[in-house]
């Protein structure tokens, strides 16, 4: 599917996604959001509506790093692990989409946080950066497209206008009774 994706042009030729499969949490609570695919259309195919999915996933987690980066300010380095980390199209997609080089691991993730905090406390390595940088292998970087980065930007304004059309449906209340 990937390799399918690839094939479809940035902006999914019009469709949207809204990832909110169990509501937002972030940046903002909203727990009555739901997913929604918006702009299809019979010339629309499953690799459009997958390469919306990278799209509005990539878009979700933009949202979230601009919340954090207004906090902290400009990041030393993103770094991607798990299984979205083998896939090259959703990387180029999240660089691009955050403007930003992207540094992808591996998928093995599961203990590693709590291992770079046990070698700091050990005394194994002086600080936090120096044990991530140790432990945390970089399998390939991908770096940001100026002009990719800049339709992205349209892009992402267009889907937060998305989202924002979708709030009122957030009020609605949930019946999963069939």
């Amino acid at each position: 599917m990937d390799e399918a994706a690839a094939g479809v042009p940035v902006g999914s030729g019009g469709v949207r996604f809204l990832p909110f499969l169990s509501g937002q949490v972030a940046p903002e609570s909203r727990p009555g959001a739901s997913a929604v695919f918006t702009g299809l259309r019979t010339s629309h195919d499953r690799n459009n509506a997958y390469r919306a999915v990278l799209e509005g996933g990539a878009f979700a987690i933009r949202s979230i790093f601009d919340q954090i980066h207004s906090w902290c300010g400009d990041p030393a380095v993103i770094r991607l692990t798990g299984s979205g980390a083998r896939s090259a199209i959703w990387c180029e997609i999240l660089a691009n989409t955050i403007g930003r080089p992207l540094e992808a691991s591996d998928e093995a993730v599961e203990g590693r946080g709590a291992a770079i905090f046990a070698s700091v406390a050990l005394g194994i390595y002086p600080d936090y950066d120096a044990a991530a940088v140790a432990l945390v292998p970089v399998k390939h970087r991908y770096d940001s497209d100026p002009a990719l980065s800049a339709r992205y930007e349209s892009l992402y304004r267009d889907w937060q206008t998305v989202a924002d059309a979708t709030r009122p449906l957030d009020r609605r209340p949930v019946n999963f009774a069939l």
